[in-house]
């Protein structure tokens, strides 16, 4: 007998009706609202801390400075007249751009290195990443101390080398600036970096 042959199960599977949602996909589209408003509840803690603590304080210290609510700009026009200010301000952009170049520089290879390994090097290297965060606050200034300090390690290697004759400063000046924030936050750069480069 010729002629197409027809499978037996095909006539009893019926295609879904146009216009037909599953009961499942219902119940998902009517719970959804419902987990939108969890989540906001869940964030709204969050968002009160910051409205209080950080957004309100902004504000005030905004009005302050325009002498609200008779608006003078006096402030700013004294504060971009003075020369010590302006010498300040430079500093600060100054040591900004210094240190976002360094972590830069240090923050992204780190985290080209952690995107191409896997397994344990992988876990062994996060692992380098995040043990600074782990130590105490006290404890890691403590330890920049020793190293920078006029007695400390860094010091004591130069002069037992012959390439100083005294202590450097290094301590309380732009090198140790340009030292310790870079390894502070080339870590967060290098943590931001891995977690875009992995996905």
């Amino acid at each position: 007998m010729d002629g197409p042959v027809t499978a037996l199960g095909s006539s009893r599977t019926r295609a879904p009706r146009p216009g037909r949602r599953s009961p499942l996909r219902a119940l998902r589209e009517a719970a959804a609202p419902r987990q939108r408003g969890t989540v906001g509840l869940l964030v709204l803690p969050a968002v009160v801390f910051l409205l209080v603590f950080y957004a309100f304080p902004l504000v005030r210290l905004l009005l302050v400075s325009v002498e609200a609510p008779r608006w003078s700009l006096t402030h700013y026009a004294d504060f971009f007249t003075e020369p010590a200010y302006l010498r300040i301000l430079t500093r600060t952009f100054r040591v900004s751009l210094t240190v976002m170049l360094c972590c830069l520089v240090l923050g992204y290879p780190t985290a080209y290195v952690l995107s191409r390994v896997s397994g344990r090097l992988r876990r062994f290297l996060l692992l380098l990443v995040i043990v600074p965060y782990l130590t105490s606050f006290l404890v890691r200034t403590y330890a920049w101390m020793v190293l920078l300090g006029p007695k400390g390690v860094i010091n004591s290697l130069l002069l037992k080398a012959g390439l100083i004759g005294a202590p450097v400063k290094l301590l309380y000046s732009a090198v140790g600036v340009h030292v310790g924030r870079p390894r502070r936050w080339a870590q967060v750069h290098c943590g931001r970096s891995f977690a875009c480069s992995s996905r």
